[in-house]
């Protein structure tokens, strides 16, 4: 996940970003790993602490590959069209 690879370019284990936030080791553990939501506030405290980096880091991911995805409305339209 995003937020593991930005916290380990800046050399910071999950206990020292912990202690920067003021949250427990078990809180950075679940957040970067998907199992809990966060409040808007540790999200800004914990971009600051990594940086200043984006609030995208926080989304989480896609844990399904879309079947059959819509083709663009342009290719639709060509197709239709020939």
């Amino acid at each position: 996940m995003a937020l593991i690879r930005a916290r380990e370019n800046l050399g910071m284990t999950r206990t020292e970003l912990a202690a920067e936030l003021g949250v427990e080791r078990t809180v950075i553990h679940r957040v970067e790993g998907g199992d809990r939501d966060t409040t808007v506030e540790l999200m800004r405290r914990w971009a600051d602490a990594l940086g200043g980096v984006s609030f995208d880091l926080f989304k989480p991911p896609s844990r399904n590959k879309p079947r059959n995805a819509p083709k663009a409305d342009a290719e639709q339209r060509e197709e239709t069209a020939a």
